[in-house]
């Protein structure tokens, strides 16, 4: 409603009695907004939370496993009694079943070097080929693929420094990409950052604004990206 009740008070001549009700109008729509935004930034802030306590236990439950493969013997027994091997046995169906509530995808297109390229899918308007980066705090787009997807980054949140690999630090506009999905993995609201340009037959990065949602793996030998999740 905000867009249209500006226009109707930039029609509304100032002696007109109606111009002050629509001031006011506009003034609680511009709380209204305003709460919702602090809202959504603090959903935001506990969903970051959530997902490094799902991050955390996914590295602890594999810590685990690769204990519990030593054997029964792990604890420096050579010879369990037939209680401890009921329980041991009873520890290691636990967590296979527990296995059950991951989800575990691997994704790899091609290589170039040591580094892995996927296929992602914007704002569910097109697909674009993504270095992945660990090291890179944003995802990146080219500005050719940002206008390829539609993305128009005017009235973003502001720019940003990137530091390349070459050592360079370049300025980019940030936008918010509404959806980013890889191989079934879907993150929404992801920063990104506009690039002028860049590396050629690529059209960006994909950096930790999207990676920091799951639990990450990246396999370059096998040239393979691993996400996982709680269902």
């Amino acid at each position: 409603d905000y867009p249209a009740l500006r226009l109707k008070l930039q029609q509304a001549p100032r002696r007109d009695p109606s111009y002050n009700k629509i001031v006011h109008e506009l003034n609680v729509l511009s709380s209204g907004i305003e709460a919702g935004r602090a809202e959504l930034d603090d959903v935001r802030r506990k969903a970051g939370e959530v997902q490094g306590e799902i991050n955390a236990f996914l590295t602890a439950f594999d810590e685990f496993n690769v204990l519990m493969a030593k054997g029964p013997g792990f604890a420096g027994k050579r010879d369990l009694s037939a209680e401890e091997s009921e329980f041991y046995g009873w520890m290691r169906r636990s967590a296979e079943a527990m296995e059950e509530n991951f989800r575990t995808l691997s994704v790899g297109e091609a290589k170039r070097g040591s580094h892995i390229v996927v296929q992602a899918a914007i704002n569910d308007r097109g697909r674009a080929s993504l270095l992945v980066d660990t090291g890179a705090t944003f995802t990146v787009l080219s500005q050719r693929a940002a206008q390829a997807l539609g993305i128009n980054p005017e009235g973003s949140p502001g720019s940003a420094r990137l530091h390349l690999a070459d050592g360079r630090a370049v300025y980019g506009q940030v936008a918010i990409l509404d959806s980013v999905e890889v191989a079934g993995m879907t993150a929404h609201r992801v920063e990104a950052v506009i690039l002028p340009e860049f590396e050629e037959g690529l059209d960006g990065l994909l950096g930790m604004s999207f990676l920091k949602r799951f639990d990450v793996r990246v396999d370059p030998e096998a040239g393979r990206l691993i996400l996982r999740d709680m269902k």
